[in-house]
């Protein structure tokens, strides 16, 4: 995050690893550069420390919810953004971002349901029986009944 917040490429990034293992000789490290490879290796680390998290949480969901939106970014790639808001028996709420999705091919409501259907099956292993809501912004990809996720 604070690599994006500071605009700094990977490879300026030494800066984060550096200020928060030993803040008081930050500068030291600073004039140590890291490779990107290194640094891309360890972002990606987080990353999958962070979806080993939410998979642990989802196992204890006795119900969840959805809500996605899909968007075009400034150089009109598509994509679908996926919320998930699980309870469990202790009455604890998570609520997460698990994916963004690139939509490469086409953005039809049956390629949103089959990412959507990817990501709370296969990658955060839920079953469907414990979904009661979705939320769309009522897109008719989103909605249709005979094309969109509603159908499927």
């Amino acid at each position: 995050m604070l690599i994006a917040k500071e605009g700094k490429s990977f490879t300026d990034a030494g800066f984060v690893m550096a200020g928060n293992i030993c803040p008081d000789i930050v500068h030291k490290y600073e004039e140590v550069p890291l490779p990107a490879r290194t640094i891309t290796r360890r972002i990606e680390d987080v990353g999958d420390n962070f979806l080993n998290q939410l998979i642990k949480k989802t196992k204890t969901f006795q119900y969840f919810s959805l809500a996605f939106d899909e968007s075009t970014d400034i150089v009109g790639s598509a994509q679908l953004i996926v919320f998930i808001q699980g309870i469990n028996e202790k009455f604890e709420i998570t609520e997460e971002i698990p994916a963004v999705c690139i939509l490469k091919r086409t953005t039809r409501g049956e390629d949103n349901f089959l990412h959507v259907q990817n990501i709370i099956i296969s990658s955060l292993d839920l079953q469907l029986h414990k979904l009661v809501s979705v939320t769309t912004n009522g897109a008719r990809n989103m909605t249709g009944k005979n094309i969109g996720f509603q159908a499927n």
